[in-house]
């Protein structure tokens, strides 16, 4: 074991507050040192035990039969590995037949880094931030961490600002990330065979983003609770229950690709947004199975509201769902913009797009080939606009009746410049009041427009409506 002593310098200022014009600068050396292991000639635990705060434990290439554990008083010093290391955790029982530890790593001190290690055969977890602490801890980093066959979570940490990037995990029996604390970064990692959850986190203001994650058991790709989440550019596929998941408020979800979630029966999707004021936009969901929902979006009133008790706007846009066999998509809320999405080819005679609530606008999608109603819309005063919606297998176009919870009934739906055309049933099914029929092209539907007097609906057909064999839509509709 040798030791290198290395200058670094730390830099730090105070200014008075009362006069904005003095600046002192005070500059003091302080030194870090690097101490170095090679394969039988010494162990990292020794190592870690001489280390001050601060030391650089540099790990030469080879493979050691260890289980670690840091010291509270050893804030700020990494393990850095050099060449291929490789932490084998499985070791010898200790005298009483008890294993002497089941965890790879447990780390008290704050601040660490893990660098270049490969960590294996764990019984238990792979690193560890004990979840007894009386504080939080916070300030890790996992930096090109290899995790295999680990019996528990490869990752479980209570602390703030963890970032874990560029590692990979195969063959986890739990979690592959597990993170409590506000603020965790998890980028390009690559997770593969893990069962519960590739990458869960409880708390606000993660970011997790091009992160690869494929086949997890029992559980699902991404699982995120905390307000100002972004999860971004994640790749994830064959999830038993959801791809993607992310319950607070003002979520960004953006550019993600979810694939073949939802093997296992119950409530999943593909991607599943609960909270408030949301930004969800170009994800790519396809072969959402079982008849789950491809995309879910539910408001919350936990997370937020806008001031006076109603819902701050949300926007979805630019998704594509294609091939799943349960709604594409399903959306609850107020105050929305739906806006050009694409539901194709989904079905099991369900529907493509379901927006369900107040004040919402539907512009410019296009919903093509569902096995049920191409759109279905339910609420007060909402706005339908320049969408196209053609053969599926249904109505083109319902528009829901009935009363709210406070009895008033739902209606004032407006349809603006849609294409409706070719669907099997009709192509504007109307069960609200008051609907408003204006510039649309509604043609080559068993019904073009059917309005369900008897159940309480009203409709006008503007003028300016091509309905038909292009008439101007002045006849009034089936009623």
């Amino acid at each position: 074991m040798q030791r290198t002593r290395t200058a670094a310098t730390s830099l730090s200022s105070t200014k008075s507050a009362f006069c904005l014009a003095l600046v002192a600068i005070l500059v003091t050396p302080a030194w870090a040192e690097t101490i170095k292991v090679t394969p039988g000639e010494g162990a990292i635990q020794d190592a870690i035990e001489i280390a001050d705060p601060g030391d650089v434990i540099s790990i030469g290439a080879g493979t050691y039969h260890e289980l670690l554990t840091i010291p509270e008083d050893k804030d700020a010093i990494e393990l850095v590995g050099k060449g291929r290391v490789v932490l084998d955790a499985y070791v010898e029982d200790g005298p009483d037949g008890e294993p002497v530890q089941e965890d790879a790593i447990i780390c008290n001190a704050r601040d660490v880094v893990f660098r270049n290690l490969v960590i294996r055969h764990a019984s238990g977890i792979g690193i560890r931030v004990d979840e007894n602490l009386m504080s939080v801890r916070s300030g890790y980093v996992v930096e090109r961490v290899t995790f295999e066959n680990i019996d528990g979570s490869a990752i479980l940490m209570v602390a703030d600002t963890v970032t874990v990037s560029r590692c990979t995990f195969w063959d986890i029996d739990s979690e592959a990330i597990e993170i409590t604390g506000n603020g965790a970064v998890v980028t390009r990692n690559d997770i593969r065979q893990c069962v519960d959850a590739g990458v869960r986190i409880t708390g606000n203001g993660a970011s997790v983003t091009k992160n690869a994650i494929a086949h997890v058991r029992e559980g699902s790709g991404v699982l995120i609770e905390g307000n100002n989440a972004v999860v971004e550019s994640n790749t994830t596929l064959s999830t038993d229950e959801l791809g993607i998941a992310v319950e607070g408020g003002s979520p960004f979800v953006n550019k993600n690709r979810v694939g073949g979630a939802g093997a296992e029966d119950g409530s999943h999707a593909g991607i599943e947004v609960i909270g408030s004021s949301p930004t969800i936009t170009a994800n790519r969901v396809t072969g959402v199975m079982n008849c789950h929902p491809s995309i879910i979006y539910w408001f919350s009133d936990e997370f937020a509201d806008d001031g006076d008790g109603g819902q701050p706007p949300g926007l979805i846009d630019r998704n594509t769902v294609t091939h799943g066999n349960g709604v594409g998509m399903q959306l609850q809320g107020d105050n929305l913009t739906v806006s050009r999405n694409k539901v194709v080819d989904c079905g099991a005679e369900r529907w493509g797009m379901i927006v369900e609530g107040n004040a919402n606008e539907a512009v410019s999608n296009l919903v093509r080939g569902v096995a049920g109603d191409g759109i279905f819309v339910l609420g007060i005063g909402n706005l339908l606009l320049k969408n196209k919606v053609q053969d599926c297998s249904v109505d083109g176009i319902m528009v829901g009746g009935g009363l709210l919870p406070d009895g008033e009934r739902t209606g004032d739906t407006v349809l603006d410049g849609n294409t409706i055309t070719g669907n099997r049933s009709e192509g504007v099914d109307n069960r609200g009041a008051n609907t408003i029929l204006r510039n649309n092209k509604i043609s080559k539907n068993r019904i073009d427009v059917v309005n369900d007097a008897e159940g309480g609906a009203t409709i006008e057909v503007e003028p300016n409506n091509k309905i038909g064999d292009g008439s101007d839509g002045s006849d009034p509709p089936e009623v």
